[in-house]
């Protein structure tokens, strides 16, 4: 079972392990933040945003199609 929620940025799903005599399910939400909330909270840590792509060939990052966020941090400069 797969299902999404955009508007709360999860998505569930469930695994089922067959043991022979037995099943075994697993269900998980899994929740995402927006680029930028990680950004905030990097930047929260000490870290600066250097780039950010949208997939793993370095593209723009693009928040109506990406399918990736890669981001590139560098600690802040200390003054």
């Amino acid at each position: 079972m797969l299902a999404s929620d955009p508007a709360a940025a999860t998505i569930s799903f469930t695994w089922d392990y067959d043991f022979g005599d037995e099943v075994v399910s697993s269900e998980s939400t899994l929740w995402f933040l927006s680029h930028e909330q990680i950004i905030a909270l990097a930047s929260q840590s000490g870290l600066d945003l250097i780039d950010l792509f949208g997939d793993w060939d370095a593209s723009p990052f693009d928040d109506a199609k990406s399918c990736e966020m890669i981001f590139k941090f560098k600690l802040k400069e200390q003054t």
